[in-house]
């Protein structure tokens, strides 16, 4: 985004970078619609956002297409709990008033859709089967792509990634 704004700055032009990056702006409102797919009405239900950070292993939030699912999950009515390792003291600025669990597991408990927004290595060795169980309805969207269908069907989810 950075390097579009330099190109913009000396007047060159870029279209295959903006366009890039118009298709990545567009990419992140396709979780919102995953989402409001498997849950027609959203307002009442718990979504459990897993990953607020841009990418794993750092707290940086900028462009993080969470800030987007969020903001738009919260229009259409539903409850949030999220969790990042990282991230959440930086995303509290901008939303003091979710609800930040503590731990993964926690933020999934009663769950209606649990959304994982972030590659950190913990959500991969989850316990499916505990996580089965502790959930209210098994939905998971991963936009990502950090499961398989074989990795989560046999729980008893319905599984919606990316481009799959």
């Amino acid at each position: 985004m950075e390097l579009a704004q330099t190109f913009r700055d000396h007047g060159t032009p870029n279209g295959i970078l903006d366009a890039t990056l118009a298709i990545n702006d567009l990419q992140k409102h396709t979780i919102f619609d995953k989402v409001q797919r498997l849950l027609p009405d959203l307002a009442g239900k718990t979504i459990s956002i897993l990953g607020l950070a841009f990418k794993a292993n750092t707290d940086d939030i900028r462009y993080s297409p969470s800030l987007v699912l969020i903001d738009s999950l919260l229009s259409a009515g539903a409850t949030l709990r999220v969790y990042d390792p990282k991230a959440m003291d930086n995303f509290r600025y901008y939303y003091p008033d979710l609800t930040y669990a503590a731990s993964a597991m926690e933020c999934i408990t009663q769950s209606d859709c649990i959304v994982l927004m972030t590659a950190w290595p913990e959500f991969l060795s989850f316990d499916r089967s505990f996580v089965a169980s502790h959930v209210r309805q098994k939905n998971l969207v991963d936009a990502i792509n950090m499961y398989t269908l074989a990795n989560i069907l046999p729980y008893g989810f319905t599984y919606v990634g990316v481009g799959r």
